[in-house]
């Protein structure tokens, strides 16, 4: 959990220097001290109270930014994503194609809190988020991915001189905005999904990847009985001949 993404990312997938600055750190604790000089905080050995003095410590430094919390759920059907806080005007959370993986339902956590920055017409903007994939993904332009390179097409599309900062933070370990956006992106799960809900073709491309594969070892079994049942017959018969 100490990776260390922080950078300075450029919005425009072609490199041209685009107005919004975005920066993503993805080192945990982020805030400087004893507890960073001792290394990165693990889980296991470390309470809830700490986790939140270190969250409260960065939160200080974006006290001039408007925050969100973005989240994306994956139950054994059906996925969804949400963002937090609510905006009155559109829906918070979404239910996803059935066949979208968590990774892109976090991607499309991500996407809906920078459309409401958009529509806000918001300068600074700060989203905190507990997928380290999705974070790593950005950083590394993976453009291949349909949701990446629509996260950077908002990000070209946004206010000049916008700053946008995204925010590595560890799930489940009682940040209240965190908690908050997982309790209400599991409501989603059981929405409608909506017309321009399509599946991405890197899940689809799963998808396809495992039913094939379903298929080869059903073959493979069918056949292995064929030939097991006809080896039992061949078997059987020189065992008989050889008696007479």
């Amino acid at each position: 959990m100490d990776t260390d993404l922080g950078s300075t990312l450029s919005a425009d997938p072609g490199g041209c220097p685009l107005s919004p600055l975005v920066l993503i750190k993805a080192k945990w604790p982020p805030s400087p001290g004893p507890a960073k000089a001792a290394g990165a905080l693990k889980k296991e050995d470390t309470s809830e109270t700490v986790f939140r003095q270190e969250f409260a410590q960065l939160r200080e430094k974006y006290t001039a930014y408007k925050e969100a919390f973005t989240d994306g759920s994956k139950s054994e059907k059906v996925a969804a994503a949400s963002f937090y806080p609510k905006d009155p005007d559109k829906p918070d959370k979404t239910r996803l194609n059935d066949d979208s993986t968590i990774f892109n339902a976090e991607l499309e956590g991500i996407s809906l809190a920078l459309k409401y920055f958009q529509r806000k017409r918001i300068l600074r903007s700060v989203m905190y988020t507990d997928s380290l994939s999705a974070i790593q993904a950005l950083q590394g332009k993976i453009f291949k991915n349909k949701n990446v390179a629509r996260i950077y097409n908002l990000l070209a599309k946004l206010a000049p001189r916008t700053k946008v900062v995204l925010v590595w933070i560890p799930s489940h370990v009682g940040i209240p905005g965190n908690e908050k956006v997982d309790g209400r992106v599991k409501p989603a799960l059981n929405q409608e999904i909506h017309d321009d809900k399509q599946v991405i073709w890197s899940d689809l491309k799963l998808k396809v990847n495992t039913h094939l594969e379903q298929l080869w070892q059903t073959d493979w079994i069918l056949k292995s009985t064929i030939n097991f049942k006809k080896l039992d017959q061949i078997l059987k018969k020189d065992s008989i001949m050889m008696k007479d």
